[in-house]
C-alpha cells in the first residue's frame, strides 16, 4: 500500500470540486478497503486472491494505514470504514473485538490532537464497538478506569478524552442502524447507566472540580476543557434514564428520572457549588453551558428525596439562583438570560408550589424574580422566547396554588397580578406590531395561554384592570371617531386609529383566551359573571368599531382586530355555547342587563348576525372570510347546537339569502371559503325536519344558473371566462354542500335534484378539459361518487346507481381520451395533465369501491359503461411514466389505492385487460413494495398477493377442467419472467431492507414462491454463494426454516404459518447482526420488462 496515493484519493475524495475525480477516488479507495457488505463486492471478489481475506484483514488494513498516516481527510475516510465493518461483528472473535477497541484508545491518545470532524468520527466509532461488545467481554464495559487514565495525561490528551467521552454518553441512548435489535440495544444501555454512568458523572465532576479550585480566573485552555467537561456533566444528567425521551423535543417537558443510587451525588451541596463556581469563572457564552446544566439538574424528580433532602436541594437551588441574579454581568449575554429563564421554567414544573414557601429564603427568592420578570416584560430588548418561560414559571405557581392553600400566601396574588399588569402595559404601550411580526401562531397562543393563567388567579382584581385599560382605549377611540364625524381631522387621524386598535388586539385576545380557558367544575359563579363583564366588554368594542366602520368607510378597516373578535367569538362558544354546556349561567347576567341577552339562543343568535355581517363587510378579505366561515362551520357541527341556530331569525335570514353576498363572486374565496361555507349550510338546512319543502327554494339560484348553462350548446360557450367563473362557483357550491350530505334520505334528495343536469357536468368538463376548472367540476363528480354512509345504496327499485355510473364513465372516458391529447411543458406536467389523471382515479375508485353497482348486470345486458372507463383507466396509467407514477406522491397515491380496489373485482374478472397494462402493473407494483410510504407498498403488496392468489387457483381448477385459462395465466404464460421479477423484488426488500410490515410482505411472496419454485431456488443459492464465507452456513440455515413446516397451499392456516416463519427470519437476521451481500446484477433479465415479443426477458 502507498500511503501517499492513499492520502491523496482520501483528499480528493473530500475536497475535490469535479465529480468524476471523487468517484475516481472512492472506487480506488473500495478496491483498497472492501467492506463485503454492498452490492460492490461480487462473488468473484469474495473469492480472488487480491481480495486477500475477509473483513478483519480490511480492518488490520485500516489500523496500519492509521498509523502511517498524518492526513486528516484519511484519518476520517479510515474510521468512517471501520464503522462501515461493524456490520460484521457477529463473525469476529473476541480477541479481534477487544483489538479493535484497544487501537482506537491507543490511537486516540497518541495521535492527538485531531480535527473535530475526525473525533466526532473518532466517537461515533467508539460508542459503536462498545455497544455492540458490551456483553462479549469486560474490557467493553471498563469505561471510567480506560478514560481516567486520559484525564490524568496531558491537556491534549485529555481535552480529546473527554470530547469523545461526552459524545459517547450522549450518544448511548440512541438506537443504532447496525444494532437492530432493540431489547438488546436497551440492555445495553440499561447495563451501562446502572454500572457505569454514576462513576462518569463523578469523574466529570471531580474534573470539573480539580479545574476551578482556588481559582478567580481561567485562562483559554482552561476555558475550553470545562466547557468541554459541563458537556459531559449535562450529557449524562440529560441521559434517558427509564428510555422514554423519543426525541430532543422532550426535554422540557416533566422531571429527569435521575435513579436512587445517585441520591448522594446529587444531594451533596459540593455538586450544585461546584457548577455554579463555574459560572462565575466562565465568559459569554460559555457560561452558558453551565446554565444548561443547572437548567437539567433543576428539574430532578422530586421523589428521588426525602422530605429533608428535598428541602436542602430546592434552598441550594434557590440561593445560587439569588446569587445569579444578584451578578451585575451575568445576563449581558443573551444566551445566558435565555437559559436562565429555562431553569426557572423547569424548576417549577417539578417542584409543587407547597414544596418551595416553606423554604426560609422563599420570600427573598420570589420578590427577586418577580422583579427580574417585571424589568424582562418592560425591556425591548428581552427574546420573547425568553418571556415564555418565565410566563411558563408564573402560570405553573398559580395552577397548583390549590395545593399549598392559596389564602396562606396573599402575596403571590399581588405578584402575579403586577407581573399580568406589566405585561399588558409592556405589550400595549411597545411597538406592538415588530411584537406581533415575530410572534408566529403556536407562540402568541402559548403567551396567552400562560396569561390567561395569572388572570384567572386573582380573577376579579385582573379582570378590572383589564376592563379599565378598554374602558380608557375606548374613551379615546370613541373621541378621535367624535372628531372624524365632526370633520376635525388632523393629518395623522389615521394612524392615530391604527394604533389604538393594534392595542385593542392584545386586549381583546388576552379576554378571549382567559375566557376560553374556564374550566366548568372549578369556575364560581363570580367568575362566569366576570366573564360576562369581559364579554360586555368586546362586544362594546364591537358595536363602537361597527359604527366606525359605516361612518367612515373610506378609512382602511383593520383586519388584527377582526380577527380578534372572532377569537373572542370562538374561544367564548367552546366555554359558554354547545351541546354540553349549562343553558343557564350568570355569564348572561351582565350581557342581559346591557344587550337584552339572556341565554345562549340569543347570544347565537347576535354572533349569528355578526358572521352576516363580516360576510358582507370583509368579501375582499379571504384570511377573515375563512375565520368567520370557521365559526360559522363550529356553530354548525354540534346536533342540538344546530337545531337551536335553525330556528332563529338570522339563521333563516342566511338561508334564504344565502347566495346574496358579495364574497362569493370573490375568486380568491372560491379555494375552500366557498366549500366550507355550503357545508355549514348543508347542516342548517337539514338541521329542521321540514327541509323538504326548503331544498327547492334554497337551489333555487343554482337551479337557476345550471338551467341558463343548460341552454349553451357549443363548446366556445363553455370556454368564455364570465361561464367559467360561473361553473368554479357553482361546482365547489355544490361539492360542499354534498360532503356533509351523509343521510340517504338527504343525500337521495339532492341526487335527484341534481342528476338531471349530467349534461351540464359532461359539457363543463368537455369544453374545459385544458382549464383548471374541470378540475373543480371532476373533484364534484368524485364526492358525488363516494358511497360516504353507504348514502349511495338505493333502493332495490332504483336504477340510480346504474344512471349514476353511467354518467360517470362517460365524462371519465371524454375527458380522459381529451386529456391524453394535451401537448405540455415538463414543468407543467402535474398540474395540466396528471392532476386530472389523479382525480379521475379517484372517481373511478370511489365507483369501484362504493359496491353501490352490480357490474355483472352491465355486463349481462351489453352495457358498455364499466368496459370503457376501464380502457380509458388503462391509458391515462400508461400515459404515465413509470419513474412519474412512483414519484409523484399525490398521482402514486391515488395509482395504488386505486389498484388494490381495481384487483380485488374487476382485474381479475376482466376479458379486455391488455398486456401492456398489465405489465405496468407488474412493473409500478415492483416498485411500489420499494417504497418506505406503507400505504402504498401494502396496497402493492395486496395487488400482487390477488394475482398471486388468482393464478394459483386457476392453475389448480385447470388439472380437473379444460375451460378456457384465466387472461393473467395467459399473460404469465406469453411472459413466464414475470414472478421470477416479482420474486427478486419481494424477497430484496425482505431481506435487505427494513421490512415496514411483515404481513403484508408474507402473503403475495408466499404465492410467489410457490408459483416459482426453482426460481426461488436458484435465487437463494446464488445469493447464499455472494456471502462472505463465515454467513454462507448461516444464511442457508435461516432460507430453510423460513419454509419450514410450509405445505404447497394458499391457505389462511399456511399463510399465517409462513408470516410466522418470515417474522422470526427477520428477528433472526436482526438479532445476530447478518450484514448480506445483494445480488445487484444491473445486467439481470429480470431488471426491464417490455411488451415487446423479441426482447422479452431474453
Amino acid at each position: 500500500m502507498d500511503i501517499y496515493q492513499i492520502d491523496n484519493a482520501c483528499v480528493n475524495l473530500y475536497t475535490f470540486p469535479e465529480q468524476d475525480k471523487r468517484v475516481e477516488a472512492e472506487k480506488y479507495l473500495k478496491m483498497l478497503f472492501p467492506t463485503f457488505n454492498d452490492s460492490s463486492t461480487s462473488e468473484n471478489e469474495i473469492n480472488s486472491p487480491s481480495t486477500d481475506g475477509g473483513p478483519f484483514e480490511t480492518i488490520q488494513k485500516c489500523h496500519s494505514v492509521l498509523e502511517q498516516t498524518k492526513s486528516a481527510y484519511t484519518q476520517l475516510y479510515i474510521i468512517n470504514l471501520l464503522q462501515e465493518l461493524t456490520i460484521h461483528w457477529q463473525i469476529y472473535d473476541v480477541e479481534q473485538k477487544i483489538n479493535m477497541r484497544n487501537f482506537i484508545l491507543m490511537y486516540l491518545g497518541t495521535h492527538c490532537p485531531f480535527e473535530q470532524f475526525v473525533i466526532n468520527s473518532i466517537s461515533k466509532y467508539f460508542t459503536l464497538i462498545t455497544k455492540l461488545g458490551w456483553f462479549d467481554s469486560d474490557e467493553f464495559r471498563d469505561i471510567v478506569n480506560d478514560f481516567s487514565k486520559f484525564i490524568e495525561s496531558t491537556p491534549v490528551c485529555r481535552l480529546s478524552g473527554l470530547q469523545v467521552l461526552a459524545f459517547f454518553v450522549a450518544d448511548m441512548n440512541l438506537p443504532s442502524l447496525i444494532l437492530k435489535n432493540l431489547s438488546k440495544n436497551r440492555k445495553t444501555v440499561v447495563n451501562f447507566r446502572d454500572s457505569q454512568l454514576h462513576q462518569i458523572f463523578k469523574l466529570s465532576l471531580s474534573t470539573l472540580l480539580n479545574l476551578i479550585q482556588g481559582k478567580n480566573m481561567l485562562n483559554i485552555d482552561d476555558q475550553k476543557l470545562a466547557e468541554i467537561t459541563l458537556d459531559l456533566i449535562k450529557a449524562c444528567l440529560s441521559f434517558d434514564f427509564i428510555g422514554t425521551n423519543v426525541d430532543e423535543s422532550t426535554e422540557d417537558v416533566g422531571s429527569v428520572q435521575i435513579p436512587v443510587s445517585w441520591r448522594p451525588t446529587i444531594s451533596d451541596p459540593l455538586t450544585l457549588q461546584t457548577i455554579f463556581h463555574t459560572f462565575e469563572l466562565l465568559n459569554p457564552p460559555k457560561s452558558a453551558k453551565v446554565l444548561e446544566c443547572v437548567s437539567v439538574i433543576v428539574a430532578t424528580r422530586r421523589t428521588l428525596f426525602s422530605e429533608e433532602e428535598r428541602a436542602k436541594f430546592i434552598k441550594s437551588i434557590m440561593q445560587e439562583l439569588i446569587k445569579i441574579l444578584h451578578l451585575p454581568q451575568a445576563f449581558n449575554d443573551q444566551s445566558n438570560y435565555h437559559e436562565f429563564c429555562r431553569i426557572l421554567s423547569r424548576f417549577k414544573t417539578v417542584y409543587h408550589l407547597s414544596d418551595i414557601n416553606k423554604i426560609e429564603n422563599y420570600q427573598e427568592f420570589i420578590n427577586i424574580v418577580t422583579d427580574f420578570t417585571i424589568k424582562s416584560l418592560q425591556s425591548l430588548q428581552t427574546s420573547l422566547n425568553s418571556i415564555q418561560y418565565l410566563l411558563v414559571f408564573w402560570s405553573k405557581m398559580v395552577t397548583t396554588v390549590n395545593q399549598s392553600k392559596p389564602q396562606d400566601d396573599e402575596s403571590l396574588h399581588d405578584m402575579t397580578s403586577q407581573i399580568f399588569q406589566s405585561f399588558l402595559n409592556a405589550r400595549i404601550e411597545n411597538n406592538i406590531e415588530e411584537i406581533e411580526e415575530d410572534l408566529d401562531k403556536d407562540a402568541t397562543l402559548s403567551i396567552l395561554e400562560n396569561i390567561s393563567n395569572l388572570v384567572r388567579f386573582s380573577y376579579k382584581e385582573n379582570s378590572t384592570f383589564l376592563m379599565k385599560y378598554i374602558e380608557m382605549l375606548a374613551l379615546d377611540y370613541r373621541n378621535i371617531i367624535d372628531r372624524i364625524i365632526s370633520n376635525n381631522l388632523p393629518v395623522q387621524i389615521q394612524e392615530s386609529i391604527r394604533k389604538i386598535e393594534d392595542k385593542f388586539v392584545w386586549l381583546i385576545n388576552v379576554c378571549a383566551m382567559t375566557v376560553g380557558s374556564r374550566i366548568p367544575y372549578q369556575s364560581s359563579e363570580d367568575d362566569d359573571l366576570i366573564d360576562g363583564e369581559l364579554c360586555c366588554k368586546v362586544m362594546q368594542l364591537l358595536n363602537l368599531n361597527q359604527m366606525w366602520m359605516t361612518q367612515k368607510p373610506m378609512f382602511i378597516p383593520n383586519d388584527k382586530l377582526e380577527m380578534s373578535f372572532l377569537y373572542f367569538f370562538s374561544n367564548f362558544r367552546k366555554s359558554y355555547i354547545g351541546d354540553t354546556n349549562q343553558r343557564t349561567s350568570k355569564v348572561y347576567q351582565p350581557l342581559a342587563d346591557m344587550f337584552s341577552i339572556n341565554d345562549q339562543y340569543s347570544l347565537m343568535d347576535y354572533i349569528f348576525q355578526k358572521i352576516i355581517t363580516n360576510l358582507k363587510c370583509w368579501a375582499q378579505d379571504e384570511t377573515i372570510i375563512s375565520e368567520t366561515l370557521n365559526l360559522f362551520n363550529d356553530l354548525t357541527s354540534g346536533y342540538s347546537s344546530v337545531r337551536i341556530i335553525r330556528k332563529l331569525d338570522s339563521a333563516k335570514y342566511i338561508l334564504a339569502n344565502h347566495y346574496d353576498f358579495q364574497f362569493l363572486n370573490i375568486p380568491k374565496n372560491f379555494k375552500k371559503n366557498r366549500m366550507t361555507y355550503y357545508s355549514s349550510l348543508s347542516r342548517l338546512l337539514f338541521a329542521d325536519d321540514t327541509y323538504e319543502t326548503e331544498f327547492n327554494e334554497f337551489f333555487k339560484n343554482h337551479d337557476m344558473k345550471l338551467k341558463e348553462l343548460e341552454k349553451l350548446n357549443d363548446i366556445e360557450s363553455f370556454r368564455q371566462e364570465n361561464v367559467r367563473c360561473i361553473i368554479e362557483g357553482l361546482f365547489r357550491d355544490l361539492r360542499g354542500f354534498s360532503m356533509t350530505c351523509n343521510q340517504k334520505r338527504n343525500f337521495w334528495l339532492f341526487f335527484d335534484w341534481i342528476y338531471p343536469y349530467h349534461d351540464v357536468i359532461l359539457k363543463a368538463v368537455e369544453s374545459n378539459y385544458d382549464h383548471p376548472v374541470s378540475i373543480t367540476v371532476l373533484r364534484f363528480l368524485s364526492e358525488l361518487a363516494n358511497n360516504r354512509s353507504s348514502r349511495l345504496n338505493f333502493e332495490i327499485t332504483s336504477a340510480n346507481g346504474i344512471l349514476l355510473f353511467r354518467e360517470i364513465s362517460k365524462i371519465l372516458c371524454t375527458y380522459g381520451n381529451l386529456l391524453l391529447t394535451r401537448v405540455t411543458t415538463e414543468d407543467r406536467k402535474y398540474t395540466d395533465i396528471y392532476k386530472g389523471i389523479t382525480i379521475c382515479f379517484n372517481i373511478l375508485e370511489n365507483s369501484l369501491k362504493g359496491k353501490y353497482i352490480s357490474f355483472g348486470i352491465m355486463k349481462l345486458y351489453g352495457d358498455k359503461a364499466l368496459i370503457e372507463a376501464i380502457n380509458t383507466y388503462y391509458k391515462l396509467m400508461l400515459s404515465v411514466p413509470l419513474t412519474d407514477m412512483i414519484n409523484i406522491p399525490k398521482l402514486s397515491k391515488a395509482h395504488f389505492s386505486l389498484l388494490e380496489t381495481f384487483s380485488n373485482d374487476q382485474m381479475m374478472d376482466s376479458d379486455n385487460f391488455n398486456s401492456e397494462a398489465f405489465l405496468y402493473i407488474i412493473k409500478s407494483c415492483a416498485e411500489g413494495i420499494k417504497l418506505f410510504n406503507n400505504s402504498i407498498s401494502t396496497e402493492a403488496c395486496a395487488v400482487i398477493n390477488q394475482i398471486c392468489t388468482t393464478v394459483f387457483k386457476e392453475n389448480e381448477k385447470s388439472i380437473n377442467s379444460n375451460s378456457k385459462p384465466h387472461i393473467i395465466v395467459e399473460f404469465l404464460k406469453q411472459y413466464p419472467q414475470i414472478l421470477a421479477y416479482l420474486l427478486h423484488n419481494l424477497l430484496d426488500v425482505v431481506i435487505f431492507e427494513d421490512c415496514p410490515n411483515n404481513w403484508s410482505y408474507s402473503r403475495p411472496l408466499l404465492g410467489l414462491i410457490l408459483l416459482a419454485k426453482e426460481e426461488f431456488l436458484s435465487y437463494t443459492t446464488k445469493l447464499i454463494q455472494c456471502q462472505i464465507p463465515e454467513r454462507k452456513e448461516y444464511f442457508s440455515q435461516q432460507l430453510a426454516n423460513l419454509m419450514e413446516n410450509v405445505e404447497n397451499n394458499l391457505s389462511n392456516k399456511n399463510r399465517d404459518t409462513f408470516t410466522q416463519n418470515l417474522v422470526v427470519f427477520r428477528r433472526e437476521m436482526n438479532n445476530n447482526m447478518v450484514a448480506l451481500i445483494n445480488i445487484n446484477d444491473n445486467n439481470s433479465p429480470y431488471i426491464n420488462i417490455t411488451n415487446d415479443d423479441s426482447s422479452m426477458m431474453q
